[in-house]
């Protein structure tokens, strides 16, 4: 292998981390609000989903950007607009609320749908 193909290899890998620290940095929450109960199955489970959508994400974007393209041209920016003010409204909404939630497959698959999602 040549020098500008390792270098090439080295970046790859560099972004794939880079973009994986979200997932590793939830998986640390998760495990640390669990303490005790987060066992091997529950380490196993959070694993799949994150290594799951992290690996599918992509390639539903691509195929959405492939169907959507025009129609995400034309709309995106207001499309994003209601999702960042919907996401804010929301957090305002649950500023005052605290809630500890309970290790759930629903938890889960929000939790690695929202880290992938800037992948």
């Amino acid at each position: 292998m040549s020098g500008g193909q390792a270098a090439y290899w080295l970046e790859i890998f560099l972004i794939g981390v880079s973009l994986s620290m979200d997932a590793f940095a939830v998986s640390i929450a998760l495990s640390t609000a669990e303490r005790e109960k987060f066992g091997r199955y529950k380490i196993l489970l959070t694993a799949l989903f994150f290594g799951g959508f992290q690996a599918f994400m992509p390639l539903i974007g691509w195929a959405g950007g492939t169907l959507f393209g025009r129609i995400i041209q034309a709309y995106g920016r207001y499309v994003s607009a209601a999702l960042l003010a919907g996401i804010g409204i929301k957090m305002i909404h649950d500023g005052g609320h605290e809630e500890h939630a309970a290790f759930c497959l629903r938890q889960l698959a929000v939790l690695a749908f929202a880290t992938s999602i800037d992948a």
